[in-house]
């Protein structure tokens, strides 16, 4: 039942206690669902394309706070709290006081905010001095790119920005002929003697506009926070991206906006252990579904493998049952990289991320079947 919180208390089913309710009826294996789905399909990427566009919560926030300092600094007025959205009660454990180019520390700048009143530094209430929480910000890094107006107000912060995701580098140290060489043996060419990583992007709470990927090599490994765990390898033609806390909905999203510099030729899907909370056949299996459609509407030539999941048994009864149903779902339905053997699998003591000995065996395993 969706609470209907909006209706008068005095008319609740029990007054002021219990507030009536509408009936939520799921559609899944209906009659039209597999209808619907297949428009889905073809409409979802055509109404990322609109202007109006909001991607998540966070995306909604950003445009908002950017539309309202534009229109305020264009008019002339100013910006208090109240007026920004940041109420009272929103918690700000490490508040930042946001400074104006152009004013008194700047009094040659040519910002149009000079000559009205209440401006000082630092800026008080009355103008554009706030504290908010590290999660929001006013566009600074440029990440409201669709603004309509450009506005004079840059609100500076008094720490870095979060990097952006880094990209792979062009030149590697070079190491003895006597280094272990993991290679893709039959697929890959033979490796030059350059060390390589994986590539760990940030942990954020935006993760669907945060992240992003460049396809440089032609085979990808894209996974969770274990695969950065992998040991370095020499192969020239593989890429190792790990997103920390991904699943299988940030992968579609992640492949529905790749970059590819070199078209790949081999895809490997790394994800599912962030689903075992979820219920797999209303959740995580449609997630993997999405992930893989959106692989192969990006890069149709590829062949895209998902491995399947290894897991502790340690791990919560239902966390398991999780877990299995995605597994069979992945070993049934999916071109799949088979599971480590149990004896060589091993995690830390939170359950979930692989030891490195389990990294290491895990790499060679899915090598070899790759070969």
């Amino acid at each position: 039942m969706l609470p209907k919180i909006h209706k008068d208390p005095v008319k609740w089913s029990k007054p002021h206690v219990i507030p009536p309710g509408r009936p939520i009826v799921s559609d899944c294996s209906s009659e039209t669902y597999r209808t619907a789905e297949y428009l889905d399909f073809f409409l979802n990427p055509l109404s990322t394309t609109h202007p109006r566009y909001i991607k998540d919560t966070y995306d909604f926030i950003d445009k908002i706070i950017a539309s309202f300092v534009s229109y305020r600094v264009n008019s002339g007025s100013s910006v208090s709290n109240s007026s920004v959205g940041f109420h009272g009660d929103v918690p700000s454990s490490n508040g930042r006081e946001l400074n104006v180019p152009g004013n008194a520390h700047n009094k040659g700048g040519s910002n149009p905010l000079n000559s009205a009143p209440n401006v000082h530094s630092p800026i008080s209430n009355s103008c554009v001095s706030y504290e908010v929480d590290s999660l929001f910000s006013l566009g600074t890094d440029g990440e409201d790119a669709n603004s309509p107006t450009t506005t004079p107000l840059q609100p500076v912060r008094a720490s870095p920005p979060l990097p952006r995701p880094s990209s792979l580098p062009t030149s590697f140290p070079q190491l003895t002929p006597t280094t272990r060489q993991r290679t893709l043996a039959g697929l890959m060419e033979p490796p030059s003697l350059g060390r390589r990583k994986a590539t760990r992007h940030i942990s954020t709470l935006r993760k669907m506009k945060d992240w992003h990927i460049t396809v440089r090599k032609k085979v990808l490994i894209v996974g969770d926070s274990n695969v950065c765990r992998f040991p370095p390898f020499l192969d020239q033609r593989l890429q190792v991206d790990s997103y920390p806390g991904a699943n299988f909905r940030h992968a579609a999203a992640l492949m529905s906006k790749a970059i590819a510099i070199t078209p790949p030729e081999l895809i490997v899907l790394a994800f599912g252990v962030n689903h075992r909370s979820q219920r797999a056949h209303s959740t995580s299996v449609k997630q993997l579904q999405a992930a893989l459609r959106a692989t192969k509407l990006r890069f149709p030539l590829a062949r895209v493998l998902v491995p399947a999941i290894n897991f502790s048994p340690a791990l919560p009864q239902h966390e398991n049952f999780s877990l299995l149903a995605l597994n069979r779902h992945i070993q049934e339905h999916c071109d799949s990289i088979p599971p480590l053997p149990r004896e060589k699998f091993s995690t830390e003591s939170d359950q979930i991320h692989w030891s490195r000995e389990t990294a290491a065996a895990m790499f060679d395993h899915w090598c070899g079947h790759l070969n």
